[in-house]
């Protein structure tokens, strides 16, 4: 990412200050602007896959949250029938 930002302050500092010969200089600029192409698609590249791997993190995540949630709910009412089972024999008998 730093290679990306830094280029064109290179290509800046090569238009205002550089001595060379105007050959030099515009071979300085023309790899500069030929290195800034690949990088920040590599940059792009990278970021997508990224972001890819946490939307598939987060979908996780969220079937992991009902999961526990229908569990919960089960044990809630798993508890609730083991209460009631003896107060039913009670009455019954």
């Amino acid at each position: 990412m730093t290679a990306v930002i830094s280029l064109p302050i290179f290509a800046i500092y090569t238009l205002k200050f550089s001595q060379d010969s105007p050959q030099v200089r515009d071979f300085r600029l023309l790899a500069t602007v030929v290195a800034a192409v690949p990088l920040g698609f590599l940059v792009f590249l990278r970021q997508h896959l990224a972001d890819n791997e946490r939307i598939r993190l987060l979908e996780k995540s969220e079937q992991s949250i009902e999961n526990l949630q229908r569990l919960q709910t089960q044990l809630v009412q798993s508890e609730k029938i083991d209460f009631a089972g003896p107060a039913r024999r009670r009455r019954g008998a």
